[in-house]
């Protein structure tokens, strides 16, 4: 059951000046707005209940989708869900719920839509029988079986919503939040969609709560209709206390090639559709089409009257996505080697000259060197900071908050399988320059824990970054910052012991400078045991702050997340 007690929420958004003049006055002063997404909702859901939510743009269906699925954390008033509070995102209730949310996609691009099912049942700990059944009896009802296997990239928009609901109904939850289901499918499809949730609804009374501007979303999902409007309840009844037929404005638009081959279109009644469909041959049939009324129109009448799986699924699709595209790998590894023999093109003629010289570092040596610098910065990539800012400017941030995973975990995993391939050359660069240097097994082991720790500690500082894009309106500021601190402070053109002594005591301690200038440093003119049991403890020290910082961030970037994209 879920319950609503007197919600209330608000978020805080900025009253914009126009012109020249104003940007400058917001920038040194903004008119601060207080939105009211939701005033005083009280409702009760029954299990087994099929909702539809509606309401005009803005007027707080998202929000309320938020909240019940705990993305959002409620401040004013009481949600539960049997008995348990949605924003604290408790493993049991994570895996009782199922999200559709728009075209926001759960399945990865580039692979077929079968390794992400085989993901969630990881995430969601099903047991193998039972998956192999339930993905077999949805895909079959869905008609999908023989697309589980193609790139999610080359399927079609109805193709890939099937799919899609197949990844939010794979693991039975008991409620099923549908954003705009149909958004954009074909009479044929969306007819199939109908079906598919009526039957879960019938066999395992999900309760099933439906957001959307099409009527006849409304009509074939809904037994209950609650409308909103800025931010209260302005309607929760059954369907036909409404007062306006819904179907009677329901059409079809049938395309077709006539005799001449020239294309036609009727439009009929529901009634008349069989009837003409008849009269047309099938190969003459471009497309057939539903139109009904918008819920907008309606809407105005009405107000004016096994549980470690799961990241190795995760890892195991990065890993996929990364390799298929071969190109992107030689071109990284390629741009790498270029920038590493420019460097060694520079410092080759300033030794010549005798104009610059590294204290303690022969040529051979500074080019080993750089060459391990650059090429340890390939698996210590600023590339998790990008996807998250990424995921949380396009608002898909959303999927990963519904699913019973952890963000920071889950984002590990796949940050571990699209560096795997880095991660492998590197420990085969560091057991051959290590074996070239005479470094015993056991100081290569120990050198291997201290770069396992040091992936975690610069792992954690990228999701810090990513985390601005909260705050941030565009991110390459972000992405121009991350490189020019990687290069400067990571000892990627020149090693830091070269800095004047007094700026290299305090610096060798940078982040940066902890993953790639200290194992290069290691492998080329030595570190002892105890000066790297050093550089251990201080990047355990790194790690334990930036986590910190992390959950501090994260509690409170959720926060300004709703005012994004919550109404």
């Amino acid at each position: 059951m879920i319950e609503v007690k007197n919600a209330t929420l608000q978020y805080t958004t900025f009253k914009r000046s126009q012109g020249l003049k104003g940007v400058m006055h917001d920038f040194f002063k903004r008119s601060v707005i207080q939105v009211e997404a939701l005033s005083d909702i009280s409702l009760t859901i029954n299990e087994g209940e099929m909702i539809g939510l509606i309401g005009r743009n803005g007027a707080g269906k998202t929000t309320l989708i938020k909240l019940l699925t705990g993305i959002l954390p409620l401040r004013q008033g009481e949600i539960k869900i049997d008995q348990m509070l949605p924003y604290q995102r408790e493993k049991v209730f994570l895996k009782n719920i199922g999200v559709l949310l728009g075209q926001r996609s759960q399945l990865i691009w580039d692979l077929p839509a079968i390794d992400t099912y085989d993901m969630l049942a990881a995430i969601y700990e099903l047991p193998k029988q039972m998956y192999n059944a339930r993905l077999t009896w949805l895909s079959e009802q869905l008609e999908v079986t023989e697309l589980l296997y193609i790139p999610v990239r080359k399927l079609s928009l109805g193709q890939r919503v099937k799919c899609e609901l197949i990844a939010a109904l794979l693991h039975r939850p008991k409620y099923l939040f549908l954003d705009e289901p149909t958004l954009g499918l074909d009479f044929v499809t969306q007819k199939t969609i109908y079906k598919i949730l009526r039957l879960e609804n019938q066999y395992h009374k999900t309760t099933i709560i439906t957001t959307s501007h099409y009527i006849k979303d409304i009509e074939q999902l809904a037994d209950k209709v609650i409308i909103l409007n800025k931010g209260k309840i302005i309607f929760n009844d059954k369907l036909e206390q409404l007062p306006k037929e819904l179907t009677t404005e329901i059409l079809f638009d049938i395309d077709f090639l006539n005799s001449k081959s020239v294309e036609k279109k009727l439009t009929c009644a529901p009634d008349k559709l069989n009837e003409i469909l008849a009269k047309i041959p099938a190969e003459r049939i471009l497309r057939v089409s539903q139109r009904g009324m918008e819920l907008e129109e309606l809407i105005l009448q009405f107000i004016k009257g096994g549980q470690y799986m799961k990241y190795l699924y995760v890892f195991l699709a990065s890993l996929k996505a990364k390799l298929i595209y071969r190109t992107n790998i030689v071109l990284e590894y390629g741009l790498t080697i270029l920038q590493v023999g420019v460097s060694i093109f520079v410092w080759e003629a300033l030794y010549s000259q005798k104009a610059l010289v590294v204290p303690n570092y022969s040529l051979e040596k500074l080019n080993v060197y750089l060459f391990l610098a650059n090429f340890l910065a390939l698996s210590f990539s600023v590339a998790p900071a990008f996807r998250l800012a990424t995921q949380i400017k396009s608002g898909r941030l959303s999927t990963l908050l519904e699913r019973p995973i952890s963000l920071y975990g889950e984002h590990l995993a796949y940050f571990i399988g699209d560096q795997f391939l880095g991660i492998v050359i590197n420990l085969c660069l560091v057991v051959y320059f290590g074996a070239l240097s005479g470094i015993s097994v056991l100081m290569l082991l120990l050198l291997v824990i201290y770069l396992a720790f040091a992936g975690v500690m610069f792992f954690s500082l990228m999701m810090i970054l990513g985390m601005l894009a909260f705050w941030l309106i565009e991110l390459w500021p972000l992405r121009s910052f991350v490189t020019a601190c990687y290069l400067l402070f990571g000892g990627r053109y020149f090693p830091l012991s070269h800095l004047p002594n007094k700026v290299f005591i305090v610096i060798q301690y940078n982040p940066f400078s902890l993953v790639t200038d200290i194992p290069a440093r290691f492998l080329t003119v030595g570190l002892s045991g105890y000066e790297l049991m050093q550089y251990l403890i201080v990047t355990l020290g790194w790690t334990f702050i930036f986590l910190v910082i992390y959950r501090l961030i994260l509690k409170h970037g959720l926060r300004l997340y709703e005012g994004v994209e919550s109404i």
